[in-house]
C-alpha cells in the first residue's frame, strides 16, 4: 500500500492565490494525498473559495495567531506517514510528491527531503523582477513549500516555534540536523515560489534578520550542549 502524504496549507487572507495552491496539490501524479487547510481568521472570501471550489478538503479555522501556529494546527490533525507543506501563494509541480517519495525509496536513510524552487513574480513586482533576472531558481533549504518529511522525523524533532514567526523553517531544520537526522536534495525545480508586494518574508527583513541571529545562537548552545537537541 502507498504511504499517505498529508498536505499542511496554512492561509490568511489569501482568496487570490489559494485556489491555484490547492490546484496544485489536487493535480500531483501521486497519491493518495490529504488536504488540510488552516485558515489563520481571513476576512475576505478565502473560506467560500475552499469550501466551493475543493469540498474534499479538510477545512480548519482558528483565531488569527500567525501561520507558524495554523502549521502546527494542521499537524495535530495530520494523519500521513510523510508530511508536505505548502504557503497559500506557492505552487507545487505536478511530480513533486512522486519525486521527493523515490528519494525516500532510494536512500531510506533520509528523514526529509527538499528541491529547488523557481521565483516568478507578480505584475506588480515587476521592477524587482527584473533586477533578479538572472536568479530565479535556487536551492532552498528551509522553505517550507519545498519539504517532505517523515512524521516520525517531524514529531520527534518537534513543532516549528510560533515565538519565530519569520525564521521557524530554518530553526525546525537546525533542530532536525543537530538531532542526528539526515535531509536530501531534489536537484530539480519542483515549486514555484510567488513574489508580490504582500510577502510576509519581504515585510518584514529587519526582524527577520534579528531571528536569524537569535536561531544561530540557539543552534551553537546545543552543539555546546547547553540546550537539548530536540
Amino acid at each position: 500500500m502507498k504511504p499517505l502524504v498529508s498536505c499542511i496549507i496554512p492561509v490568511w487572507n489569501s482568496e487570490r492565490f489559494i485556489g491555484e495552491a490547492i490546484g496544485s496539490v489536487l493535480a500531483q501524479t501521486y497519491s493518495p494525498i490529504e488536504l488540510i487547510v488552516v485558515d489563520d481568521g481571513s476576512t475576505d472570501h478565502t473560506a467560500q473559495v475552499v469550501y466551493d471550489a475543493f469540498p474534499d478538503a479538510l477545512y480548519v479555522r482558528q483565531e488569527n495567531a500567525g501561520s507558524v501556529v495554523a502549521r502546527n494546527n494542521g499537524l495535530t490533525r495530520a494523519s500521513g506517514e510523510f508530511i508536505a507543506f505548502l504557503d497559500s501563494d506557492d505552487r507545487w509541480l505536478a511530480h513533486k510528491i512522486e519525486r521527493q517519495l523515490a528519494e525516500f525509496t532510494l536512500h531510506p536513510e533520509l528523514g526529509c527531503v527538499i528541491s529547488r524552487v523557481r521565483l516568478f513574480w507578480e505584475a506588480l513586482a515587476a521592477e524587482e523582477a527584473a533586477y533578479r533576472h538572472d536568479n530565479r531558481e535556487e536551492v532552498v533549504g528551509c522553505a517550507n513549500s519545498t519539504m517532505l518529511v517523515r512524521s516520525s522525523a517531524l514529531r520527534a524533532v518537534g513543532n516549528f516555534r510560533a515565538d519565530l514567526p519569520h525564521t521557524a523553517a530554518p530553526e525546525w531544520f537546525g533542530r532536525f540536523n543537530d538531532a542526528g537526522y539526515v535531509m536530501g536534495t531534489v536537484q530539480e525545480v519542483l515549486v514555484e515560489r510567488r513574489m508580490h508586494a504582500d510577502n510576509f518574508s519581504r515585510r518584514q527583513r529587519a526582524v527577520k534578520h534579528d531571528e536569524f541571529l537569535h536561531l544561530v545562537k540557539r543552534s551553537m548552545d546545543r552543539k555546546r550542549g547547553q540546550l537539548p537537541s530536540a
